[in-house]
């Protein structure tokens, strides 16, 4: 085994390695006896108590962007770019209708707007895709042909969604656990 050097010998003094520490308590003892001039990295063990062998204990999770128009890609970006720092795999479904459609679907709303505002809003979003289609990569970036009423629309998204989620996940496995930590609370120190 390597000798310790003075600085690690002093570290180990100052936590005990198996204490349960919050998270909190953890990164106030890592602060204390901190005495680098550069970020220094810290290793954590963390016990889900999952088996990983088991489907059913799978650590997975889900959340949906909010659902619009498509006119605003600044907003979805920062939305997307904050769930990526999560640690969480975003997917876009884009409905695509023809202009024509839209106008007929607007005159059938009880709300309708003028067909000016229609054809301004469907050029924009339409100008919009191929922004879409960049940020969320041609994996995850999903146009779904709306146009046509009787179709089954549903059917086909489902069966993109189905084949997104049953594959393995390529997020950061750093980012995901550093937010289970923050979900449970519970970090052990170690050596």
């Amino acid at each position: 085994m390597a000798k310790l050097t003075k600085n690690r010998k002093e570290s180990l003094t100052k936590f005990e390695t198996e204490k349960m520490y919050s998270l909190k308590e953890a990164s106030d003892v890592v602060k204390n006896f901190s005495k680098l001039k550069f970020d220094s990295s810290i290793d954590l063990a963390v016990n889900l108590g999952v088996d990983p062998k088991k489907a059913d204990q799978n650590v997975r999770g889900i959340v949906s962007l909010p659902n619009g128009t498509g006119k605003d890609v600044a907003k979805i970006t920062r939305q997307k770019n904050a769930l990526d720092q999560l640690g969480y795999q975003c997917a876009m479904i884009f409905a695509n209708t023809s202009l024509e459609v839209a106008q007929i679907r607007n005159k059938e709303r009880a709300r309708t707007l003028p067909e000016k505002s229609v054809e301004q809003m469907w050029n924009g979003v339409q100008r919009n895709i191929g922004a879409f289609q960049q940020l969320f990569g041609s994996k995850h970036f999903i146009i779904v042909d709306n146009n046509d009423a009787g179709e089954d629309v549903f059917n086909k998204v489902y069966k993109r969604i189905r084949g997104l989620v049953t594959k393995k996940p390529t997020a950061h496995l750093k980012i995901m656990i550093k937010n289970l930590l923050h979900l449970t609370g519970l970090i052990r120190a170690t050596t």
